[in-house]
């Protein structure tokens, strides 16, 4: 499935299904392997490590994700 071509929920919130690109969530998960600042403090979840990606380092990050978010 094209990102353009996303499913949507007829129900609730405004929600979308989208395939996302496995280069790209291979190049986050090896870059998230990385980082061992834990991130915890500032986020809600219940997960045991959450960790935060320096976005004005790692611009490439943003730059993936406008195609999602401008869908």
């Amino acid at each position: 499935m094209n990102v353009l071509e996303h499913k949507f929920h007829y129900f609730g919130p405004y929600l979308t299904e989208m395939k996302v690109d496995d280069e790209f969530c291979d190049k986050l998960l090896t870059l998230g392997k990385t980082l061992k600042e834990p991130y915890n403090h500032s986020l809600v979840g219940q997960i045991k490590q959450e960790s935060l990606y320096d976005l004005e380092k790692d611009t490439w990050i943003s730059k993936e994700l406008e195609i999602y978010i401008n869908t």
